[in-house]
């Protein structure tokens, strides 16, 4: 993980949990000024996969709503699909989370 810093515990179990299911995504990619979680590529199809937690969400106000609307719309122009799990899915039903990623990785374009 390039940015050990800035990468959650609840990150790094995720990571674990996609690596054992045989996901490979790419933690901490770059697109623009955004660090996304983790990076997936599918050949031309891209999805980042975001854990938020409450570290960074804990006093969410009208402005990081915003932040991450046009974070998500970015994205979106750039051709990215986005997947977000709360940590409260990624500890209560982690394998359901990674079904998630593996159906969309087997969805047809």
């Amino acid at each position: 993980m390039s940015n050990p810093e800035r990468v959650s515990d609840w990150e790094r179990l995720f990571y674990r949990a996609m690596y054992q299911a045989g996901i490979r995504a790419i933690p901490q990619y770059k697109v623009e000024k955004y660090d996304l979680d983790f990076a997936l590529f599918d050949g031309e199809r891209k999805l980042n996969i975001e854990i938020d937690g409450e570290r960074y969400h804990r006093n969410w106000t009208g402005e990081l709503c915003r932040r991450d609307q046009m974070r998500n719309l970015r994205l979106f122009e750039l051709g990215w699909e986005i997947k977000r799990f709360w940590v409260y899915e990624v500890r209560d039903d982690l394998s359901r989370c990674i079904q998630k990623i593996k159906e969309w990785q087997e969805r047809e374009t």
